[in-house]
C-alpha cells in the first residue's frame, strides 16, 4: 500500500476540519475557510468536499466514543438538525463505498426521516489507512481471504438482528453484499449456483458456523425467531 508524503498528513487535515467546524452552526463560510483541508481529504478518499467534511466530523465523533447519530452531529456543530439531515443525504453513498459503516440506533426515536434512525462510523479499513497515513484500497478486493472469517461476519449479522441493531431486511441486504464480495470462495460460489432464496442461503451459512463452533444441536425455531422480525415468515419453515 502506498504511503502518503508527510506534507499530506490526512490526520492533521481532519483535526483542522474538526476544530473549525466545532460549534460553527454549519455555515457556508466554514467550507470556504476549510477549502484546502477539504480538498486534500476529498482527493484522498475520491469524494466531494462536503462528503469529506462529513467523514471528518464522523471520524471525530467516533474518536470521542460517539456513534454518529443526528443528535451527535447537531450537538457538535451546534446547528439546526435539518442541516444535519441535508448533510447526511450522501451517507448511503459513503456507506456503499465502504468509507462509512452504519447500524440502527439504540435510541427509540420517532423520526420523519429515515437517516435519523441510524448511527454512522468510519469503517475500520479507512481508520487504519488514516492512522498510518496510507492510501486506502478501493479496488473492491475482498478484505479477507479466510472463509472462516467470512462465516463469522455472516453470523454476526444475526447477533446484530437479535439485539435489534438492524432489521431483517437490512440483514439480508448486507448478506447479499457479502455474497457478492466473497463470491471467489468455492463454498459461496457453489451455494449461489444452487439459486437458494436469500433466507435459505443465510440459514445454511448460519448453521455452518454454529456447527464449526461445536454446537451438537441447534434450535431451528429460536434461530429463526432471532432472524425474522415478522412472525408470519416462520410459517415457511414450520
Amino acid at each position: 500500500m502506498e504511503t502518503i508524503k508527510a506534507e499530506f498528513d490526512v490526520l492533521k487535515s481532519i483535526s483542522s476540519i474538526a476544530d473549525v467546524a466545532k460549534e460553527s452552526k454549519l455555515e457556508e463560510a466554514v467550507f470556504e475557510k476549510l477549502a484546502p483541508e477539504l480538498a486534500l481529504l476529498a482527493n484522498y478518499l475520491n469524494i466531494s468536499a462536503k462528503q469529506a467534511f462529513s467523514v471528518a466530523i464522523t471520524f471525530t465523533l467516533n474518536a470521542n466514543s460517539d456513534t454518529g447519530g443526528v443528535s451527535d452531529y447537531t450537538r457538535y456543530l451546534d446547528c439546526n438538525p435539518i442541516k444535519v439531515l441535508e448533510l447526511q443525504k450522501d451517507f448511503p453513498l459513503l456507506t456503499e463505498k465502504g468509507i462509512l459503516s452504519v447500524k440502527r440506533g439504540y435510541k427509540r426515536i420517532r423520526s420523519f426521516n429515515e437517516f435519523a434512525k441510524y448511527e454512522y462510523m468510519v469503517s475500520d479499513q479507512i481508520i487504519k489507512s488514516i492512522l498510518i497515513n496510507e492510501i486506502p484500497n478501493f479496488s473492491g478486493e475482498p478484505d479477507t481471504h479466510d472463509i472462516f472469517k467470512v462465516l463469522e461476519k455472516i453470523f454476526k449479522l444475526s447477533q446484530e438482528r437479535e439485539e435489534e441493531e438492524i432489521t431483517t431486511g437490512e440483514l439480508f441486504k448486507m448478506f447479499n453484499e457479502y455474497l457478492k464480495s466473497y463470491a471467489h470462495f468455492p463454498l459461496i460460489k457453489h451455494i449461489k449456483q444452487l439459486n437458494f432464496e436469500v433466507e435459505d442461503a443465510y440459514l445454511f451459512f448460519l448453521l455452518c458456523w454454529k456447527s464449526l463452533l461445536g454446537e451438537e444441536s441447534v434450535s431451528l425455531i429460536s434461530t429463526l425467531e432471532n432472524i425474522f422480525d415478522q412472525p408470519h415468515k416462520l410459517i415457511h419453515y414450520s
